[in-house]
């Protein structure tokens, strides 16, 4: 164990970088920033008490500690650097505080979250924050205002690792990346707030598929939108037809202006076809 001075105002860069044997250490109270690679790979810390009083934490300050298994971050905290906890295997459980306004890109990537409470008043997710986690349900608050690409990303190649199925966005301004949240038409997102015309392609038509298939509430300018661009698109239907939702079929229909029948056939017997 280490045991660091009560005068102590700052943890500079790599202060203790891959000291294996490290298990346990308390940053007193005075401390205010833990610089970069701090902790990096110590690889047998198992546990971390972080004061109130810091500010932000260091990129990469415990990237690959393999040991950690929960984390609290205290009050005080705006900014987790770019790969804060990356590869931390068996962290399974953070505390984000309530003053976090940024989460480095990276930040807790690679590492077996089951359970996230983001909270109100983060701003920026950077892009890989949380990829391959176990994380299955996600609500990103209203003040979020950007989502970097594969945020949330699972990798499907790696063993035991679930992917998000459903996402509730409250922002009503948000710039998301590419790959932010794997998944497919699988994924439930839904984001009663934001235009869908914020959205790029492939997030527009995850939020339509969650708008025919699942039973979230929609304001009446939303479903307005939702009915627009169904009327501009064929692609539900076959999507639909594909995944045997009947139910979310009829809605559909019945919000379509105009479906010629001979174009309905075609895409059920091409669904037959392909065995579905």
């Amino acid at each position: 164990d280490v045991v660091i001075g009560n005068n102590v105002r700052a943890i500079e860069d790599d202060t203790f970088s891959d000291c294996k044997s490290l298990t346990n250490i308390t940053i007193p109270a005075g401390v205010t920033s833990i610089g970069e690679g701090t902790f990096h790979g110590c690889s047998s810390l198992t546990s971390i008490t972080i004061p109130e009083g810091i500010t932000e934490i260091g990129k990469e300050a415990f990237i690959r500690c393999y040991e950690l298994s929960k984390v609290v971050i205290p009050e005080g905290v705006k900014t987790i650097g770019e790969c804060a906890f990356f590869e931390c295997t068996k962290l399974k459980e953070v505390v984000l505080p309530n003053s976090l306004e940024v989460i480095g890109g990276g930040a807790f990537g690679l590492c077996p979250l089951t359970d996230l409470s983001i909270p109100e008043g983060v701003t920026t997710i950077g892009g890989g924050a949380f990829c391959n986690s176990k994380l299955q349900k996600i609500v990103i608050p209203k003040s979020v205002k950007s989502i970097g690409g594969r945020a949330f990303d699972v990798h499907s190649g790696l063993a035991n690792v679930s992917s998000v199925t459903n996402v509730t966005i409250l922002a009503d301004e948000i710039t998301l990346g590419g790959d932010a949240f794997t998944g497919g038409f699988s994924l439930e997102l839904y984001a009663p707030n934001a235009p869908l015309s914020l959205f790029a392609a492939e997030y527009k038509r995850q939020i339509i598929f969650t708008y025919l298939t699942c039973d979230y509430e929609y304001s009446p300018e939303r479903i307005e939108e939702y009915k627009k661009y169904i009327n501009r698109s064929d692609d539900f239907i076959g999507l639909l037809i594909k995944a045997g939702q009947t139910q979310a079929l009829s809605k559909l229909l019945q919000i379509k202006t105009q479906v010629k029948l001979e174009k309905l056939n075609a895409f059920i017997e091409q669904a037959h076809g392909n065995g579905e």
